[in-house]
């Protein structure tokens, strides 16, 4: 186990896939863990009760934020340079063009 951390009860950790990839999974206390995304994750952090995954560029996204049942979000398809974070959201550096966007968290 490289990393875990828990959201509304569900355990989510990663293990090394390669030299800096890792596996998502959800952990069930059956012994079952589900893995979340197929494509290996580069870094994961929770923020505001959510899994913000961050992709090598060669990947199919850039980023994908998930709920605290590992069920996706949003997507972002440019791979990302840089990631800032705050409780209002989460601003991202596209790698392609420097372009910069801001994603708000929905209150709740």
């Amino acid at each position: 186990m490289a990393w875990f951390d828990s959201i509304g009860g569900n355990v989510f950790y990663t293990t090394r896939k390669e030299s800096n990839r890792f596996e998502l999974y959800q952990a069930d206390p059956s012994g079952n863990d589900r893995l979340v995304w197929n494509t290996p994750v580069a870094r994961v952090q929770v923020l505001n009760d959510q899994l913000l995954c961050l992709f090598d560029e060669d990947a199919e996204y850039g980023a994908v934020v998930l709920n605290g049942s590992g069920e996706p979000l949003l997507k972002v398809a440019d791979p990302i340079s840089r990631v800032f974070t705050s409780n209002e959201g989460i601003l991202l550096q596209s790698a392609r063009d420097a372009s910069v966007k801001f994603i708000p968290f929905h209150k709740r």
